[in-house]
Formats: structure tokens, sequence, C-alpha cells
């Protein structure tokens, strides 16, 4: 197990995690962060995109301890985090990503 410490929409939390554990099974399985969707679950459909240091990238193929120390940032941004959940966060990425690279599996 390898511990990792990530922002998450501004939170800082700590956990430990299998070396082979993709970031969206982290957020999504440990974090309880059930916002990244998965799709095909090999980086081409978008589903996962997330900010990782201000940077996308797809959670389905990222380790998520090759991201200890980094940002990272959902399409949740939960309640007192600091972060406003207005169209100043939220739109402009869910909007592009919708629009141009990721579904949203129902």
């Amino acid at each position: 197990m390898n511990p990792v410490e990530i922002a998450v929409n501004g939170r800082k939390v700590s956990a430990s995690t299998e070396p082979r554990t993709h970031l969206a099974d982290f957020l999504r399985d440990t974090l309880n962060l059930t916002g990244t969707h998965l799709g095909c679950e090999h980086g081409v459909c978008g589903a996962c995109t997330l900010l990782l240091d201000d940077m996308p990238v797809r959670s389905c193929i990222t380790y998520a301890a090759a991201c200890d120390g980094s940002r990272v940032t959902t399409m949740l941004v939960r309640p007192g985090s600091g972060r406003r959940s207005d169209s100043k966060v939220l739109r402009p990425i869910t909007t592009g990503l919708f629009k141009v690279i990721a579904f949203k599996r129902c």
C-alpha cells in the first residue's frame, strides 16, 4: 500500500492505495466521490477526464500513487470545500468536456 495525499476540489485528503489503483477508482471507491465517470476504462472516451494540477487527464489510466502531492479538480465540488459550484467553476469544465470529449453515462 502506498500513502497518497492529494487536494481534491480544494480539500486535502490522505489515504493508502495499492500501486495499481487508478485515480478514478481511488476517487470513487476510496473517497466516495462518484462524480468521476468511467466509460471505456482505456482513456479513449474521455468520460473520466478531470484536472490534475490544472491539466486535463484521463483518470482511468492515471495511477493514484503517481498523483501524491497533486491538486485534483473533479466535476463535483463538495459543499464547504471553499470552491464555488457556480458557473465560474463548473460550467466551463462540464460544458467543454461534454461538448468536445466526454459523454455522461447514466
